[in-house]
């Protein structure tokens, strides 16, 4: 009997793993479906091209790719395909700069004078203050001298000298502003202290230790990168069009390299599991700095930063993410510390809904019910268009203050001016009062009782929503 009782219970252990391993690909396969029913409209419309991926732990759950790589050849992406990530690129120069912190090359708290003789008030600037948007230095890609100097490959020396007799925004240390002109100056500063450049730098200190073999630094513009994806951004209701081109140098240390999802999460893993970083300062980088207030306009950061981590709650979870926007890509990480939950979305269509679509994904895979609501391009009733056309005028908390939107239609579909100068920006149909703005992917509802004209809208971009009443 007993011999007969262990039998049975070895056969029983024996199909353990294989049963877990059923429950895992039933899971991964109910993911999948989710994954396609939600991004198949936003294909369809193309406001969204590129990889998706959703990880726990070490185990990818769901890597897939959607649309095109390229519009022109109609080459599909692929799990592989290479994407410019953006603002993605300052947690790895983040990761670069704790790594030479570590190696005691670097003091976070120590002025940057030390390192960089020549810059102005360096002896009131810190590296910490770089890694955590609280410089006060004035944000490089809101000069006027940023388009030229896009058009040619640049230095970080070159982009630092830039901007660094600029007018400061505020003091070192009172306010806190996102500003790319700090990664370009950590950027300097990785070149000073390592004696390599930038993207030698990145690779030897992140993406080698970590096996990340399909990243790196767009450092020449004549490099031909194999799998990389091309870059499109929103024409009209449902087209593409090619961005203006430029030189992805001047964006060094903050936007400049590019990726795969599968990359991403070896840096996630490699990161958080102690092989890029001792756990001391792993816990330091992703605990909040304790930022001041946030400036004027920058309500749509997070009230927590780390060391480049943007640091909030979303589903009840403790949450560490960076966006990523430049012309032609999208991009948004997220990391669930409690879940161990990855999630990764690269699109190369520049519409931005990387940063829904990753909340979305994160709801899927956490089995967290949501509201799904799918996005159409067919026209609207006549007798609905007629309620909403008009102007409608923003408060005193909208920046600019007091802006006039100008809602209009033509032939049943709907579209949003901002101010006077801006094109009209498709609004795509969730339901009758309900909309998408293309360009920006902000949701516009308009308050109407039925069958009376809209008397307000109101416009909801993450976690800021203004609204607007109509004008006479």
């Amino acid at each position: 009997m007993l011999t007969d009782f262990l039998r049975a219970s070895v056969a029983g252990l024996a199909l353990l793993p294989v049963l877990s391993f059923s429950l895992s690909a039933a899971r991964g396969q109910s993911l999948i479906r989710q994954m396609d029913a939600y991004f198949a409209p936003l294909v369809a419309t193309h406001n969204f091209s590129g990889v998706a991926l959703i990880a726990r732990g070490d185990r990818t759950l769901v890597l897939k790719a959607y649309g095109l790589a390229s519009q022109e050849l109609n080459t599909p992406n692929r799990a592989d395909s290479k994407f410019q990530i953006a603002s993605l690129s300052k947690l790895l120069t983040s990761a670069a700069v704790l790594r030479l912190v570590e190696q005691r090359k670097l003091d976070l708290r120590s002025p940057i004078s030390r390192i960089l003789p020549d810059y102005p008030n360096g002896d009131h600037l810190t590296v910490l203050q770089l890694l955590t948007h609280t410089s006060g230095i004035p944000n490089l890609n809101q000069m006027p001298a940023y388009g030229d100097l896009g058009l040619k490959r640049r230095t970080p020396a070159e982009l630092v000298a830039a901007f660094k007799d600029a007018k400061a925004d505020f003091l070192p240390g009172m306010s806190y502003a996102y500003s790319n002109s700090n990664y370009a100056l950590l950027a300097l500063i990785i070149e000073q202290v390592s004696g390599r450049s930038y993207g030698d730098s990145m690779r030897r200190e992140v993406f080698e230790p970590l096996g990340m073999t399909a990243t790196g630094h767009r450092g020449d513009s004549t490099e031909v990168i194999p799998l990389m994806s091309e870059g499109y951004v929103a024409a009209g209701r449902t087209g593409l069009k090619r961005p203006a081109w430029f030189d992805w140098t001047v964006k060094t240390g903050n936007g400049s390299l590019y990726s795969t999802a599968g990359d991403l999460l070896r840096f996630v893993r490699g990161y958080f599991s102690g092989q890029l970083l001792g756990g001391d300062l792993v816990k330091s980088a992703t605990t909040s700095a304790g930022v001041p207030e946030r400036a004027v306009g920058f309500e749509w950061m997070p009230s927590e930063m780390g060391y480049g981590w943007m640091i909030d709650q979303h589903l009840n979870r403790r949450r560490l993410y960076h966006p990523g926007t430049s012309p032609g890509y999208q991009a948004f990480l997220s990391y669930y510390p409690d879940d161990q939950l990855t999630v990764i979305v690269l699109s190369n269509t520049y519409v931005n809904n990387a940063e829904p679509a990753a909340e979305e994904l994160a709801a899927m895979a956490l089995g967290i019910p949501q509201t799904r609501t799918k996005i159409s391009d067919a026209p609207v009733a006549a007798g609905t268009a007629s309620r909403l056309v008009g102007r409608y005028g923003f408060g005193q908390d909208f920046r600019p203050p007091g802006l006039t939107l100008t809602v209009s239609e033509e032939g049943g579909h709907m579209a949003l001016r901002f101010g006077t100068t801006a094109q009209p920006s498709p609004l795509l149909p969730l339901s009758d009062l309900n909309f998408v703005e293309r360009t920006n992917w902000q949701t516009v509802r308009f308050d109407a009782e039925p069958g009376a004209i809209a008397h307000a809208l109101t416009l909801t971009n993450g976690r800021q929503t203004w609204r607007a009443a109509r004008m006479p």
